[in-house]
């Protein structure tokens, strides 16, 4: 699997894996119309089971969740930065995303074939959620591009923005392995392959960071 580019990157992979997902970071994409090789900083997929609808009959019908994150400094003006994070979800990239996510999946479900006689190939649902995590940006740009790039269907988030939520995260995570039966106290350690992460949660329980806006 590619190295993350930085240790943003690298965190917010190992956000995605503390969620469930199949995280890669650096994925090299198919060629858009315009030729020339372009990446995706990171994509999450996860298998999911969710109620839908089809001839007037509810059930529950696997969809594959892709998860398209991009990573980084907006130093520009605001139509330039605007842009510049529209461009990352291009329709030709989306397209090159979901080519190689739907790949993944058929790949990844080469051995259930063999063993159990049956793959899961032809997935009946996609969601495609993209999702831009400024590490650097000007407050004063920071609400209008969140509610500008919502209209488009991308979310936006700041770093600090980012942060909290993986503190949440971390926390329904110890959570939801005490309510499984995993562990019988929520003071628990992470993963010791998550890094960042690990030392996030260090720094919160020694009160360095708080998970409480200011």
């Amino acid at each position: 699997m590619p190295i993350p580019k930085n240790w943003a990157e690298e965190l917010i992979l190992e956000w995605l894996t503390l969620k469930g997902y199949m995280a890669q970071s650096n994925v090299r994409l198919k060629s858009g119309r315009r030729g020339g090789v372009k990446e995706a900083d990171i994509i999450g997929l996860r298998l999911v089971k969710e109620p839908r609808e089809a001839k007037g009959k509810k059930m529950m019908a696997e969809v594959l969740e892709i998860l398209h994150v991009e990573v980084g400094n907006l130093t520009g003006g605001f139509n330039e930065n605007f842009n510049r994070v529209k461009n990352k979800f291009s329709r030709d990239r989306i397209e090159a995303v979901k080519s190689f996510s739907l790949d993944v999946v058929e790949l990844e479900s080469v051995p259930g074939k063999f063993w159990l006689g049956c793959s899961r190939l032809g997935v009946s649902y996609v969601k495609y959620m993209p999702l831009y995590i400024a590490t650097y940006v000007a407050e004063k740009q920071a609400n209008k591009l969140k509610r500008e790039l919502n209209k488009h269907g991308i979310k936006f988030l700041t770093l600090k923005e980012a942060l909290r939520e993986i503190m949440n995260d971390i926390d329904e995570w110890k959570e939801r392995q005490v309510r499984k039966g995993f562990r019988k106290t929520k003071d628990i350690t992470l993963m010791e392959s998550l890094w960042l992460l690990n030392l996030i949660d260090y720094m919160k329980g020694e009160g360095i960071i708080s998970i409480k806006e200011n």
